[in-house]
């Protein structure tokens, strides 16, 4: 098991014992603050799980060698995260070992050295030639080897490594201890709301709204959404999905939607004080149904499987 580098508190109060300050992820360090959203996918974790190993094996080998000549080597990257952020900027981050690579696909040669351990790459002009726009092309900035920052904002990207490196303190996008499942993350009300179904968006009349989630891909995957705010904004809003779900359910029976009849036959509602929580199954056998006959393992793999 590889242990992940830490960074040291920004500030720590002379009286604290070292031993009583947690070390800071570079991570969940460099997203954004106050982000509409954030996404954290395990990759290295989930890779690791039966379904990380169906979608590795139905993953072409020139499609995995240009991603590799791409600088994105699914292999080396240990966590992917996304941020969106305000007017509608975007934040992507790759941590992994990029020790030899000189720069990913999407940009362009190396600008300049920004920080103590960072460097700076313009957005790729091959790709704005292309008929990509100026203001959408990404910047990216290479942090110690071992992170890749990706936003549209170059701005962004230096702040990130500001955070990264202790010059600013900002509030925490998202909490550390609530990091855990091989995908988490955090949505605020403005973000669910360009996601949610028609039916549900009346019954979000403020931006007290939070959703958690996590998702553990161990054996089959199984997502859970904490969802809490204002108690009767959240209970409401709890009470409509469980009823939409319900309805989706018996409509795909009726229309003979037998895989999604199956998917929407496992999850649960559960209302409490502070809001609900959402859980929803994805039975493994579904998913290796869904992926095709690619996801079935070689022979040789099953042999080596029943020797164990």
């Amino acid at each position: 098991m590889t242990t992940r580098r830490t960074l040291p508190p920004v500030e720590v109060d002379a009286s604290t014992p070292a031993h009583a300050v947690p070390h800071r992820d570079p991570l969940l360090a460099a997203l954004p603050p106050r982000a509409r959203a954030v996404v954290v996918l395990e990759a290295g974790a989930f890779l690791a799980t039966p379904l990380g190993h169906m979608l590795l094996r139905c993953l072409d080998p020139a499609q995995e060698a240009e991603l590799r000549n791409a600088g994105a080597d699914v292999r080396r990257i240990d966590r992917v995260a996304f941020a969106a952020m305000e007017e509608d900027q975007t934040m992507m981050l790759l941590s992994g070992d990029f020790r030899g690579q000189p720069r990913l696909g999407a940009l362009g040669p190396r600008e300049a050295p920004y920080g103590d351990k960072a460097q700076l790459f313009a957005p790729d002009e091959a790709a704005t030639d292309a008929g990509t726009e100026p203001d959408h092309a990404p910047h990216g900035a290479l942090w110690n080897d071992e992170l890749w920052v990706l936003s549209q904002s170059e701005p962004a990207l230096r702040q990130a490594v500001d955070r990264l490196e202790g010059r600013t303190v900002a509030p925490e996008s998202f909490d550390p201890n609530e990091a855990y499942g091989e995908v988490y993350g955090r949505l605020d009300a403005r973000f669910l709301r360009r996601i949610l179904p028609s039916e549900l968006l009346e019954k979000l009349p403020d931006d007290s709204l939070e959703a958690d989630f996590h998702a553990d891909a161990s054996e089959d995957v199984v997502l859970t959404v904490d969802v809490s705010g204002r108690p009767e904004t959240t209970r409401d809003l709890g009470k409509g999905l469980a009823s939409l779900l319900a309805l989706s359910r018996a409509r795909a029976v009726e229309e003979g939607e037998q895989r999604l009849a199956e998917l929407l036959d496992v999850y649960a509602v559960r209302l409490d004080e502070q809001g609900f929580s959402l859980d929803v199954a994805f039975p493994q056998s579904l998913v290796r149904e869904a992926l095709g006959k690619c996801a079935e393992p070689p022979p040789d793999e099953d042999t080596e499987d029943d020797d164990a």
